[in-house]
């Protein structure tokens, strides 16, 4: 299925950068057609919490163009200053950070290099295609020797929704020992472009989850049940427990606090409804509580749907809402009616009635 527009209308194709940190406007450059004095239509709060948001741009005539993922985080941000392709034009930079980057041609490469200590878990972390952008990136890790540590082209992840090709990359490894270390980006096809745009992340782990609980509508009878399952995205190689509890509404309905260990990631939950009649679906919140470090992480799961691509892959897609309705109980169940005796079938056109049996005399014991 699928939906075409023709008009002469705003249409965004790149931007960049692809984010910014929060706690401060965001302020992007878009590139397209029909872009004529544009003007971002939603932008995204500066109190923003880090996470993905969808944005749109409206110029002449009020035309709305077609809306654009923008990333926030709270890590420091830089943009990539070229000629950095390596060799003595690496770009130095300072760990925990995101660069914003881009990969201009097929020739192209961007390599940065930070001061690393034996021991150091370092995660690098490409965003672009989770972000609508064309690369499909190559990461490599290697000492300022060129001997390589750590490299990654694809990683797959299942909270990338309708994202069908998983090309963003991620690469986690131990530093052997004191010294320069570099990061290098480039495209795997060997492309390039202003769509070709990247938010990359070089930090230690930072152990996290994301919750998302499928199918994202659940019916219910009035005192009934229905299950759901909760899918467990632990990111960073997060391997702690995580308590799952229904925080809301209060009282309506009720869920048993389920416990994931830390080599679950997903989770069958009963949820039971306390109320009657719904007559609009109810929001529901699930949340799930984990300590890290010794500090509390607590995550909303958000509804989504199970989909297949190919008949092969599955995707979990977001949804907008995690409701719940509750259908009227049942009525009282109707009365039984006898059937009627069936009478025989009347006798085939032209033929005569099969003659009357005789009655069989009783059997006298002797």
């Amino acid at each position: 299925m699928y939906r075409v527009t023709i008009a002469e209308m705003p249409f965004v194709a790149a931007v960049f950068p692809l984010g910014g940190p929060t706690g401060v406007a965001t302020s992007v450059e878009i590139r397209g057609w029909n872009l004529e004095q544009m003007r971002l239509e939603s932008a995204v709060p500066r109190d923003a919490p880090p996470g993905m948001y969808w944005v749109a741009a409206r110029g002449r005539g009020g035309l709305l163009s077609n809306r654009f993922p923008l990333a926030r985080d709270d890590l420091p941000e830089v943009v990539e200053k070229e000629p950095n392709n390596g060799g003595t034009a690496a770009q130095r930079v300072t760990p925990p950070l995101i660069v914003n980057g881009l990969i201009h041609d097929a020739a192209d490469r961007d390599v940065f290099e930070f001061e690393g200590r034996a021991g150091d878990r370092v995660v690098a972390e490409i965003r672009a295609r989770w972000l609508d952008s064309s690369l499909d990136s190559l990461l490599t890790l290697t000492d300022t020797g060129g001997r390589l540590i750590a490299i990654n082209d694809d990683h797959e992840d299942t909270g990338a929704g309708l994202t069908t090709h998983h090309a963003d990359s991620l690469l986690i490894a131990d530093l052997p020992s004191n010294g320069l270390y570099r990061v290098t980006v480039a495209d795997t096809q060997h492309n390039g472009g202003l769509e070709y745009g990247y938010r990359l992340r070089i930090s230690p782990p930072r152990p996290e989850f994301d919750l998302l609980v499928v199918p994202s509508g659940l019916t219910f009878r009035s005192n009934g049940y229905a299950s759901a399952t909760v899918h467990l995205i632990r990111r960073d190689r997060f391997t702690g427990p995580v308590r799952l509890r229904l925080a809301a509404p209060q009282g309506e309905f009720e869920m048993a606090p389920v416990t994931l260990d830390g080599t679950q990631t997903s989770a069958r939950v009963s949820i039971r409804a306390r109320r009657g009649e719904t007559h609009v679906p109810v929001a529901l919140r699930i949340e799930g509580i984990a300590t890290n470090a010794g500090r509390e992480i607590v995550r909303v799961a958000a509804g989504a749907e199970d989909r297949m691509q190919a008949f092969l892959w599955r995707h979990l897609v977001p949804a907008q809402e995690l409701a719940a309705i509750v259908l009227p109980p049942p009525g009282p169940p109707r009365p039984a009616v006898a059937a009627a005796p069936l009478a025989p079938p009347p006798p085939p056109a032209g033929t005569s009635p099969p003659p009357a049996r005789a009655s069989t005399p009783a059997l006298s014991a002797r």
